[in-house]
């Protein structure tokens, strides 16, 4: 069997505290979803929000990179509403 370990970190903490405190949707009913977007506007924030936490000195380019060790199914939930 093969396992890999990914890190919550402090993001954990940060991701359920934004979902606690409803504030992805207070940002949707402020942004309503306009186009053709695959992402609401409220997922785009909280990784906006979790970036700042701890990727402060890279290029905005490399933001794929920074989610790379990260389990992004739980912080922003299995199978993000679009």
């Amino acid at each position: 069997m093969l396992f890999t370990t990914r890190f919550l970190d402090h993001h954990g903490i940060v991701s359920g505290i934004y979902d606690e405190l409803e504030i992805g949707k207070v940002i949707d009913e402020v942004l309503p979803k306009l186009g053709q977007h695959k992402l609401a506007p409220s997922i785009v924030v909280k990784a906006m929000i979790l970036n700042c936490l701890g990727f402060t000195d890279s290029r905005l380019y490399m933001y794929s990179q920074y989610f790379e060790t990260l389990t992004v199914e739980r912080l922003f939930g299995f199978g993000s509403p679009s």
